[in-house]
């Protein structure tokens, strides 16, 4: 009766009993309801069923997930529809507001905008939920999220491959099995340094140029980085061990001169040692990459007909991807960090692409919560998007130092709006990683006409002093603020902050920094949605540091501009920035090898100490590598 008396307080006694009495029936009604569709449907849709409501819905929410569930040989066009027609409206990306979790599929064709080409979803017949728990999925701990990712096993012949086969001791196969299966479903779909179909053949001992023992440690060691939101203990002594194994095995014999399975190793273990601070101690692994593609000619026009030779399609594929993984990767960090890697030339072949597409490749967003693998037809279409980005994005650079020196310009904007208008001839395909990437384009490409260290949301006044146009550069730098805004949202809602994604921290910078002059409640401008997008936005980078601790030294910008526009932070803000300075000082007491720089987002000049990684580079190019 206690709980009774406190649910209706202001009822009289007999009244909330009733009440009570009349909730319990009908929950008891649901119940059995449910259970009733659980008996009639197949036991992956009973799985899928079951896991939303564990998830945290409640029965009546679970019922209508499980009514918009095809019937059993539907297709998967007949699930689109009915998301479609009770989800979705037609609409720019911020056209539907969130209304809870009603459907992955939901929210991801709400990121779509409605009906194209890449709004399908697909029904693979690898499903997860059909895996034997016992043998392919470790243990859960308690989740803190509702989309915590199962790690399924990601290819079939991953199954015939046991640890000892690559002489790796320091975890079991099934632990071996899943931090590939983890690396093949979280980071390589958003970093694609190898062709991953021949780097398996390999793995089973099958003809392979994209496997060896280096590279299948270096996987290891980078895959454990997201492992570890299935199983911390486990992925905190494969990454140590591995990436130490990974370094032994690299100070050997191998070949460091036309082995594409070592320049892949060499780029992991660069991006190891960059996210860890440690630059200074990467950069060499990073050269010696670029000496591997040089000797095999990769970016070499006029041997274009030796290395890619058609009669050998397996091999130019291979090579074709790594050259384009590396080239994509190379101008993003560029830009990140204001420094040039050396790669002049593009891979004189086009990005490998899926001509032929079957009924179960169909197009789905991804990363896709709790569901199949990332189809073929996905795959290499994200991957020729991003080449093509790449390609553009390289420009920015270049363009800006050109005219950094001097005062805007119309020939400077000009030429900047020439670069927008080839974005958007490639437009991307609607899937997070890509879609993150084409706003921080627009975004990094307009900031300098846009936004100020005073002032880093995008606004008129630059453009107003110089005497040039306002538009169309202030609506399309405002519009893609917002999608960025709009993205880091729902990403933010469909993944656990313990769990990093790797495009999360980079693109959480720019929403900091945009939503920044609207957080304090004494400013004109102060909105609530700007400050939880704020705050939001910190949290994500704040626990992407302590995996990635670079993270924390560009994180830091944001705390200066805030001092420079003199606002308040909010008191968690403060907590965070207090934090990052106590691990920065741990470090600088730790690791003498790490170089001092920040990376700065969206703004001209934060007084802070820029990035001397360009200066290392020239400094180690000037080097002999002794490998």
């Amino acid at each position: 009766m206690e709980c009774v008396y406190a649910a209706e307080a202001d009822a009289p006694p007999i009244i909330a009993l009733k009440r009570k009495h009349d909730a319990l029936q009908r929950e008891n009604t649901e119940v059995n309801q449910l259970l009733s569709h659980l008996k009639s449907v197949a036991q992956p849709d009973a799985l899928k069923i079951l896991d939303f409501l564990r998830s945290g819905q409640n029965v009546s929410s679970t019922i209508e997930f499980a009514q918009t569930l095809p019937a059993p040989g539907a297709p998967a066009e007949q699930l689109l529809s009915t998301f479609r027609d009770q989800n979705v409206s037609e609409g720019s990306l911020t056209s539907v507001p969130y209304r809870g979790f009603s459907s992955h599929a939901s929210v991801a064709l709400d990121l779509n905008g409605g009906r194209d080409r890449y709004d399908r979803i697909t029904i693979h017949p690898r499903d997860p939920f059909s895996v034997d728990p016992g043998t392919t999925l470790p243990s859960m701990p308690a989740l803190l999220h509702r989309t915590s990712p199962y790690i399924w096993l990601y290819d079939d012949r991953l199954s015939c491959v046991r640890a000892h086969d690559w002489n790796v001791t320091y975890v079991d196969d099934v632990g071996f099995r899943n931090i590939i299966s983890s690396f093949f479903v979280w980071d390589h779909p958003s970093i694609h340094m190898f062709d991953e179909d021949d780097f398996l053949d390999g793995l089973i001992r099958l003809p392979s140029d994209t496997c060896s023992e280096v590279l299948v440690h270096a996987v290891l060691a980078y895959g454990s980085v997201n492992y570890a939101h299935v199983d911390r203990e486990t992925a905190a002594a494969v990454l140590k061990a591995a990436w130490s194994e990974a370094e032994r095995l690299w100070n050997t014999s191998i070949d460091k001169e036309h082995d594409i399975s070592s320049g892949a190793a060499a780029m992991l273990i660069w991006a190891m040692h960059t996210f860890n601070g440690a630059d200074k101690l990467g950069m060499p692994y990073l050269l010696a990459m670029r000496h591997i593609t040089t000797n095999m000619g990769l970016y070499d026009k006029d041997r274009r007909a030796e290395v890619y030779d058609s009669a050998q399609p397996r091999r130019t594929q291979a090579r074709g991807v790594f050259a384009w993984g590396m080239h994509d990767w190379a101008v993003f960090a560029e830009a990140a960090f204001r420094a040039d890697l050396g790669f002049k030339n593009e891979p004189p072949v086009e990005p490998p692409r899926v001509v032929k597409v079957s009924e179960h490749e169909q197009w789905m967003p991804w990363p896709w919560p709790k569901q199949g693998r990332t189809v073929p037809a996905l795959r290499y279409e994200v991957f020729a998007a991003q080449a093509s980005l790449a390609t553009i994005f390289k420009r920015i650079v270049p363009l800006q130092t050109k005219y950094s020196s001097g005062p805007l310009t119309l020939e400077y904007l000009t030429a900047s709006l020439d670069l927008y208008q080839q974005f958007r001839e490639e437009a991307p395909p609607h899937v997070f990683q890509v879609m993150c990437t084409y706003h921080f384009a627009i975004g990094e490409l307009f900031r300098p006409f846009t936004m100020t260290s005073s002032h880093p949301t995008p606004h008129a006044a630059p453009l107003v002093r110089a005497k040039l146009p306002v538009e169309p550069c202030l609506s399309v730098s405002v519009d893609s603020a917002s999608q960025a805004r709009a993205l880091q949202s729902r990403i933010a809602k469909l993944y656990s902050r313990d769990q990093f994604m790797n495009f999360f921290p980079f693109y959480a910078l720019p929403v900091a920094f945009e939503t920044l002059p609207s957080i304090s409640s004494l400013s004109l401008r102060f909105s609530y949605h700007a400050a939880d997008a704020f705050l939001d936005a910190l949290r994500v980078l704040f626990h992407a540091s302590k995996q990635l601790p670079v993270i924390q030294y560009a994180a830091m910008g944001i705390e200066q501009a805030a001092s420079t526009m003199n606002i308040i932070l909010p008191d968690e803000a403060k907590a965070m920035f207090e934090a990052f300075k106590r691990r920065v000082a741990e470090d600088d007491d730790r690791d003498r090898g790490k170089s001092n720089w920040i990376v700065v987002f969206n703004t001209a000049s934060t007084n802070v100490q820029a990035s001397r990684l360009d200066n290392l580079v020239r400094e180690l190019n000037s080097l002999r590598l002794a490998i």
